[in-house]
């Protein structure tokens, strides 16, 4: 999680003159001029998960407005006329976080204007923040329809708190990346919805790139892989 750290690992793999490079991004700008050292290099990158926002690589991830979608259109469909809801946001500035947001905004909050949105802070990506503002937002509202969670930490932190304050009935609750503890939650009714992103077929799909790399074929096109919507109706399916 430190972007000096990667900066500095992604300048040693360009020096050591490695074949290609399988990036997770942690910061998308700063990470550029070392992408572009690696194409200057002439060392394919592959970005998985999260993107790097500049020099030429092979991308492998999820469309992050996706996620975003399919949480607005459960609750569209599932939330009353005149609901109020919550909006916990992963780390700000991060475009996975804005790619969420901006989904279940156009998708829900635009097409649905009788739903209110009664506040929206950044979470972090965090358990603990969450539950820590979603205690202050059960302190000011007293009536919360949905919390709409960027990650299921936040979704789980923000059930913790829900629960202590004896409020969790009636609130429906989603989450994004499909964690164990969101799938017991949707199992149980604390959730209402996870949405899965698929981490194991976004690394078979690097691994793919590589293999087709390392066969001598050097045209290679982005892999995009979709995020499912797990709720009551399916939760059979991915419960281990």
């Amino acid at each position: 999680g430190d972007s000096s750290t990667q900066f500095d690992q992604m300048k040693e793999a360009v020096e050591n003159g490695a074949q290609s490079i399988v990036l997770l991004a942690i910061d998308g700008d700063g990470i550029i001029p070392l992408v572009e050292r690696a194409n200057e290099a002439g060392i394919p990158v592959i970005t998985i998960n999260r993107d790097a926002n500049g020099g030429d690589r092979i991308r492998v991830y999820s469309e992050e407005y996706e996620a975003g979608k399919l949480q607005a259109d459960y609750m569209v469909k599932n939330l009353p006329q005149g609901a109020t809801v919550v909006y916990l946001e992963g780390t700000a500035n991060l475009g996975s976080s804005q790619q969420r947001w901006e989904g279940f905004q156009k998708e829900c909050l635009q097409k649905r204007p009788d739903i209110h949105l009664l506040d929206m802070q950044d979470g972090q990506w965090s358990k603990v923040e969450a539950m820590k503002i979603m205690t202050v937002w059960l302190s000011l509202y007293p009536k919360i329809d949905a919390v709409i969670c960027g990650n299921d930490q936040m979704a789980l932190g923000a059930i913790i708190a829900l629960k202590k304050a004896n409020r969790l009935s009636g609130c429906q609750v989603t989450g994004v990346d499909a964690v164990d503890d969101a799938l017991k939650a949707v199992a149980a009714g604390e959730m209402v919805q996870t949405i899965k992103q698929d981490a194991v077929a976004q690394a078979e799909g690097a691994v793919k790139i590589l293999d087709s790399l390392n066969k001598g074929e050097t045209s290679q096109s982005d892999i995009v892989i979709p995020f499912v919507s797990i709720t009551k109706d399916n939760i059979a399916q991915f419960m281990k």
